[in-house]
């Protein structure tokens, strides 16, 4: 998604749905496939974010997107109440802080019949809530401490725990498309639009180069050198641990996301105290 920038809305102000009005209140976003808008469902005054085909040419894209989130949310669904059950509890896997949320998708007469998704963000309540990764180091030139990308690189690999068993290929994963929520600890990957559903459990290859470009990611938000692995010296880090783990992620020695995910949280609980860290930038 591009930068988060007010301009002037291009577009009809109210969208009619089946069940409700929307009113559009900003274009935030634009990519040659589509544009984003925040809009205001007229009912309860929650604002949502409006992903709209560029034209009506691109509505399969969209259309492949709504399909794809609500295929993931039943499948978060599933799986919680697996949880619930043998568990005995209360209490989800939280997968569902990770994923855009399809509340609706329609065709805009409009807008030449344009295919729009609308998508919630959870936890989000204003779009400047939410900052893609790649926008601290281009925009404000400053980088994550060690304990801020930690987390950001756990909540990536618990995605793909998600997504990869279940046959789900991202199909796009840049410092545009990650965006976070720094205060309440979210991640969330927010186009779908060019994601793949395999048969069965997603090819090793895909799987590893989908781990691969997440930590890269996270490597350039530490101003780490992705040449090297060599990442900036920090008082948190007290060994190489870290450093060697991002770097075998990037390197693509991972295959299994599951697998990735367990030893990297075990790499955490092992290096650090179990408490909430407040999100961190340091001046480059």
């Amino acid at each position: 998604m591009s930068n988060y920038t007010a301009t002037e809305v291009a577009m009809s102000q109210i969208i009619h749905s089946k069940t409700t009005d929307y009113a559009v209140l900003q274009l935030v976003g634009k990519t040659p496939d589509y544009n984003v808008y925040i809009v205001q469902d007229q009912t309860d005054g929650q604002e949502y974010l409006l992903k709209i085909a560029a034209k009506a040419t691109q509505n399969g894209l969209l259309d492949r997107e709504a399909f794809l989130l609500q295929d993931i949310r039943e499948e978060i669904e599933r799986r919680n109440d697996e949880h619930k059950r043998r568990n005995k509890t209360d209490r989800g896997l939280g997968y569902q802080r990770c994923y855009p949320r399809l509340v609706e998708s329609l065709l805009v007469p409009e807008q030449g019949n344009c295919r729009a998704n609308i998508i919630a963000i959870y936890g989000a309540e204003s779009v400047s809530d939410l900052v893609p990764i790649e926008q601290w180091r281009t925009r404000e030139q400053v980088r994550l401490d060690p304990k801020s990308s930690a987390w950001i690189m756990g909540h990536l690999l618990k995605i793909f725990t998600l997504s990869h068993p279940f046959g789900i290929e991202v199909g796009k994963i840049n410092g545009g498309n990650i965006l976070v929520n720094p205060h309440e600890h979210h991640v969330v990957l927010f186009d779908w639009t060019h994601a793949r559903h395999h048969d069965g459990v997603l090819p090793s290859k895909i799987a590893q180069r989908e781990i691969a470009d997440a930590a890269k990611q996270v490597v350039l938000a530490l101003d780490g050198d992705l040449k090297t692995g060599v990442l900036p010296p920090s008082d948190q880090l007290t060994d190489s641990r870290y450093e060697d783990y991002l770097r075998q992620l990037t390197a693509g020695r991972h295959t299994d996301s599951v697998s990735a995910g367990a030893e990297f949280y075990d790499l955490i609980g092992d290096m650090w105290e179990s408490a909430f860290h407040p999100f961190t930038t340091i001046p480059i």
